[in-house]
């Protein structure tokens, strides 16, 4: 991750992999194997927390940089039904302004969501997929040019700040996004 095409400075000390960030301590597990380089976001935006008097800005879980793209990623090992569409909310707003405001100073959030890419990705038990197939069928009557229904109520406004916002089960992104967005690809 070198420092001069990346919109991140480097910060060594919260350089990690994807599948350490996606770590949930109240499953002990993480929703994700995987080596790929990421900065654990979370923990970089609790040590700025001076900027805003004692309280940090919420946070997205991991950072990925590649090809110019920044790949911001919150990992909910839960199902869907039970994650707080205001928390999601909170964490994308949160984390673009911190890019913003500590990261490129001179760069515009014209320029910045050109560039950014959000992903929630949570779990849902196989036995529950009754959800998904309700939602799935309702977004088909929606005209819209996303791929896939949003969900946790991202509005416009909030859409408006990302090139690309993705709200997917851990599956669908392993098959549709993870090796075409964040893997190497053989030439």
């Amino acid at each position: 991750m070198g420092a001069s095409e990346n919109i991140c400075r480097p910060r060594k000390n919260y350089e990690t992999t994807l599948g350490k960030t996606s770590y949930s301590a109240d499953k002990g597990s993480s929703l994700l194997d995987s080596d790929i380089q990421a900065y654990d976001f979370d923990r970089l935006c609790k040590s700025l927390k001076n900027m805003r008097g004692d309280s940090p800005l919420s946070s997205c879980d991991a950072l990925v940089e590649k090809d110019g793209s920044v790949y911001l990623i919150e990992f909910k090992n839960q199902p869907n039904k039970n994650i707080n569409n205001a928390e999601i909310q909170k964490k994308a707003f949160d984390s673009v302004t911190q890019l913003l405001v500590t990261w490129e100073r001179d760069t515009s959030q014209r320029v910045l969501s050109e560039k950014l890419v959000l992903f929630v990705v949570y779990h849902n038990p196989e036995d529950d997929e009754s959800f998904e197939k309700i939602r799935n069928k309702t977004f088909s009557f929606i005209e819209s040019d996303q791929t896939e229904p949003l969900l946790f109520g991202i509005n416009d406004d909030l859409k408006s700040l990302f090139r690309e916002v993705h709200t997917i089960d851990i599956s669908d992104f392993l098959e549709t996004y993870y090796f075409s967005y964040l893997t190497e690809q053989p030439d």
